[in-house]
């Protein structure tokens, strides 16, 4: 289990310049940048949902999503950043 973990991490490392040079093709194409992003997080979000839906996971409950630190919600803006400047 420990190599799948391992080999995970590697690809996720691989993915990320690829990550750039193709959103970074998307802000050369429509010209901005912060329309790329929100285009890659478009993307992203579908992907995710159709993913989450597919493995069949249960929705988290009203009251577990209250229980997330309001810091924690940061995670989604710090994401939205590093796309952005990587493009920029």
């Amino acid at each position: 289990m420990q190599s799948l973990y391992i080999t995970i991490a590697l690809l996720g490392g691989i993915v990320l310049p690829i990550q750039v040079g193709l959103n970074s093709t998307v802000a050369q194409t429509t010209g901005s940048p912060i329309l790329a992003s929100v285009i890659s997080f478009l993307v992203g979000t579908i992907g995710m949902c159709l993913y989450f839906i597919a493995m069949r996971q249960p929705w988290p409950s009203m009251a577990a999503l209250a229980s997330v630190p309001a810091y924690a919600w940061a995670a989604g803006l710090l994401g939205a950043f590093y796309v952005t400047i990587s493009i920029m």
